[in-house]
């Protein structure tokens, strides 16, 4: 009875205790955290339990730095009323991207690795251009939409 009252009050303690500080610890080997005028970035290395569920277009990491909102849209023109899709994303093999109609003519697309390295650069080939990852990497890329040297709007396109 007396280890089941000592463990009790040991559980009551630990959660009290992260209630209480309201921070996130995590065993790893090294990490380090980065803050510049608008942008925190937070990392970890040798974290030992990271494990990632997909079903659908649903995905869930475990681990301490996993971000509460993806954003796939970067950022678009302001003051006009854009339709662009682009899916699926994550993918395996290619990217449909949608324009609407109104938006087609003089219109291209560029993908950029996260280093800034322009991969590839083409017009658009009507409402949907589908867009080859086939013989890419597994990583993140840029996709930019563009109008007449604007960008319209640019995707963050996940290749697994």
């Amino acid at each position: 009875m007396k280890r089941l009252n000592l463990f009790t009050l040991i559980v009551f303690a630990v959660f009290f205790n992260l209630a209480v500080n309201g921070q996130q610890q995590v065993a790893a080997s090294s990490g380090g955290t980065f803050n510049g005028n608008s942008i925190s970035v937070s990392f970890t290395v040798g974290e030992p339990v990271i494990n990632t569920l997909l079903q659908g277009n649903v995905m869930v990491t475990q681990g301490f730095h996993q971000p509460h909102l993806t954003v796939t849209a970067l950022d678009e023109a302001k003051g006009v009323a854009l339709n662009i899709k682009a899916w699926p994303n994550p993918t395996t093999h290619f990217v449909q991207l949608e324009i609407s109609n109104e938006l087609t003519r003089g219109s291209s697309f560029q993908l950029f690795s996260m280093s800034g390295s322009l991969i590839k650069e083409n017009k658009l080939e009507g409402t949907i251009t589908e867009i080859s990852f086939q013989n890419m990497k597994s990583a993140t890329y840029l996709l930019r939409v563009i109008q007449n040297n604007q960008t319209l709007r640019t995707f963050k396109i996940i290749k697994k």
